[in-house]
């Protein structure tokens, strides 16, 4: 399977499934773009080999140093916040307030899975 069609199976589950709390598809949409803008992050290593995204991790209790963990122990806002403090440009805090709240809540491991 491509990466494309994860993202689709990954999208439905979300939308399809009420227990997830997350329902609206531009929140979805939106949630899935960082996520794979937050990985391609982690590829990113300094010249001592650690990745850019290491402090915020670090602050969060992610030992893994993937953001997978986050998602699944319920700290993705967090995180999401940390970057947008981080980085310019208005790329991580692009959720309004009341996506950012159902994020908080929702389960999020079938995208930790993806």
């Amino acid at each position: 399977m491509f990466l494309l069609d994860y993202l689709m199976e990954v999208r439905a589950q979300l939308q399809n499934d009420e227990t997830v709390g997350l329902e609206d598809a531009g929140t979805i949409d939106k949630l899935l773009i960082t996520c794979i803008l937050i990985k391609f992050l982690e590829e990113i290593q300094d010249d001592k080999g650690k990745h850019t995204l290491k402090a915020i991790y670090k602050k969060h209790n992610i030992v893994s140093e993937k953001f997978e963990e986050g998602l699944r122990k319920g700290v993705c806002t967090n995180i999401l916040s940390d970057l947008a403090g981080e980085f310019n440009g208005k790329t991580f805090d692009t959720f309004l307030a009341d996506e950012t709240s159902k994020i908080s809540q929702a389960d999020l491991s079938s995208i930790a899975n993806f």
